[in-house]
């Protein structure tokens, strides 16, 4: 039975293995979080809290000011591929909280806002949504 490799012992490989395995792992996992900080702090997130801002409806159901959460990366709903993603952004006014739900493409090698629906909610029930951005479109809800 082999008990060294190249008068390494099996002990030694492990702890070697082990402490790569643990590294790179925990590479991956500051890079994502990055990553992501980066694209929460982004232009594009930016843009779509300001959307939410100049909506005058939405200004006085929610009330002013109108303030962004922090997006939950850990919850499955908030995801991003290469070319798209969605998130699920808290919004708090002074009167009520809704959520704004932001969908985003890359064109480009840019994140651009594709489009923005407001949900409101009483609870855990779903009591209305209502669309207030599409990207290329005249019919934008924005006020």
């Amino acid at each position: 039975m082999l008990s060294k490799v190249k008068n390494v012992s099996w002990t030694t490989l492990h702890v070697i293995l082990g402490g790569v395995t643990l590294v790179g792992g925990l590479g991956v996992i500051f890079k994502n979080y990055y990553e992501r900080n980066q694209f929460y702090r982004s232009r594009v997130i930016s843009e779509a809290i300001e959307v939410a801002r100049q909506n005058s409806e939405l200004r006085a159901l929610l009330g002013e000011p109108i303030k962004g959460g922090h997006i939950n990366f850990q919850d499955e709903k908030n995801f991003m591929t290469e070319s798209n993603g969605h998130f699920e952004l808290p919004l708090q006014g002074k009167i009520h909280n809704a959520t704004m739900l932001v969908d985003v493409v890359k064109d480009n090698e840019e994140w651009m806002l594709d489009k923005i629906n407001i949900q409101f909610n009483r609870k855990e029930t779903i009591i209305g949504r209502v669309n207030i951005f599409k990207r290329n479109s005249t019919e934008s809800a924005v006020s």
